[in-house]
């Protein structure tokens, strides 16, 4: 009988063991590892792989050198006193801001390194044969900092994953990594750019996010063409802002109610679909969309109570019926979309997409401060290039024309250039190029 090797250890560092996401690629790499996953909190005797539980609590003296850290040259950075409108004591906040942009400091990884890198761990939970995967954003694995610095000291095979395609853009990625896996050719450059990463030292495996869309292959390129004659022009609105920030839903949902005014003049057969954000919020926040009969709310359901990134706890909806949310994107005319990263999702179908390019429509739509918000966030550029003119509106008008105009927004290339921002492998799914990449870097 032949005797087959035991399996390499892999230990997965992460604040959000359940989920399904990650559940998906525990499972995968099963196939090649044995995989233990390490978190802050207690998990189910259900869990499907051994675990451990690891929690570090920030000191004093940590809080406050993890102040001191340098910001990138993103504009998401650069824009920071705008973003920074809700925080306590934000005057202060500021102030500190604009000052530490004329200091020499070290990164927040830097710093990070600095403070555990000779952190004693107790047992076995890292060996130096070890192979460590974590989130490259360092501020979503907070209380697992020392384990990971140490991690890359002690096995010298630490490998980031940039799980989302705007976390480049923060100052808080993970500089100490031996490997690097991003979406794309843009976060790649923008982690080699920004983080002073060997590009030598990266790789490119698309988006877990999207993987359902190509394990269902429910995906019909001709449903657009059963609905072009239809009476009825329905639109799909994707929420940009979570229910936690109450301020900026109303913010949000004040526009929406304004944009359908304006479109409700121009095309009386218009209906729209408020798809609200993933996680829960106040139900009366939506009152005002409901008083107006050409506007229906999609609200989520099966939401579940769990820790995630470091929060205790977090209301979220995993929707674990794909074929439902695939079929959605079909039984409308159009996406409009303002930045949600459900865009990106909606853009495996061939229902034709217009984003709102807020940078330049707030200068037409006066008093907006959803709009002023949106133009903040230099990850919307992603979004947003040059090239696609009927797709990226910066006016009501242009937006009306476009609505006007969906044959010509289904052949502009845009969805397409949506699909290879999240998967530039196609047929590929990332959990598979993220095991493989595990295999061949060690």
């Amino acid at each position: 009988m032949k005797i087959l090797p035991n399996k390499q250890r892999l230990i997965f560092l992460t604040l959000d063991p359940l989920n399904p996401l990650n559940m998906k690629l525990i499972e995968r790499l099963e196939e090649d590892f044995s995989v233990c996953v390490i978190t802050d909190h207690q998990l189910p005797d259900s869990y499907p792989c051994e675990n451990r539980k690891y929690s570090h609590k920030q000191n004093l003296l940590e809080v406050f050198l993890l102040y001191f850290y340098k910001h990138i040259d993103s504009k998401q950075e650069k824009e920071f006193v705008k973003r920074n409108v809700y925080r306590k004591h934000t005057w202060l906040i500021n102030l500190f801001f604009r000052i530490k942009n004329h200091l020499y400091l070290p990164s927040y990884s830097e710093i990070c390194f600095f403070l555990y890198k000779n952190k004693e761990i107790e047992g076995d939970l890292i060996r130096e044969s070890d192979i460590c995967l974590t989130d490259a954003t360092l501020r979503h694995t907070l209380s697992l900092n020392p384990l990971i610095v140490r991690a890359s000291i002690i096995t010298n095979k630490l490998v980031a994953y940039v799980t989302s395609w705007d976390n480049p853009q923060y100052s808080t990625i993970n500089t100490f990594a031996q490997k690097y896996l991003t979406w794309n050719e843009e976060n790649r450059r923008e982690i080699v750019d920004w983080h002073g990463i060997e590009r030598s030292n990266t790789s490119i495996v698309g988006s877990m996010v999207h993987d359902y869309l190509i394990d269902n292959k429910l995906l019909k390129a001709n449903k657009f063409l059963e609905k072009i004659n239809k009476k009825e022009l329905i639109v799909l609105y994707a929420a940009v802002f979570s229910g936690s920030d109450v301020t900026m839903v109303i913010e949000e949902i004040k526009f929406i109610i304004k944009i359908s005014k304006e479109i409700k003049r121009n095309i009386p057969n218009f209906k729209l679909i408020f798809r609200t954000y993933p996680s829960l919020a106040d139900s009366a926040l939506y009152d005002p969309l409901r008083e107006l009969d050409w506007i229906n709310i999609y609200e989520h359901s099966n939401y579940i109570t769990i820790p995630r990134l470091g929060n205790k706890s977090e209301v979220v909806s995993f929707n674990d019926r794909v074929d439902e949310k695939i079929e959605q994107f079909y039984g409308v005319d159009v996406l409009l979309s303002a930045g949600s990263t459900y865009t990106i999702e909606f853009a495996f179908s061939s229902t034709p997409i217009v984003h709102i390019n807020a940078e330049v429509f707030r200068q037409f739509f006066e008093n907006s401060e959803f709009l002023d918000r949106l133009a903040i966030y230099g990850h919307l550029n992603h979004l947003s290039p040059g090239g696609f003119d009927m797709n990226v509106v910066d006016s009501v008008d242009s937006l009306i024309n476009s609505l006007c105009e969906l044959d010509m927004l289904r052949v502009s290339g845009y969805n397409e250039y949506l699909r290879s921002f999240a998967k530039p492998f196609p047929d590929s799914l990332s959990r598979d190029l993220i095991a493989n990449s595990l295999k061949e870097s060690f």
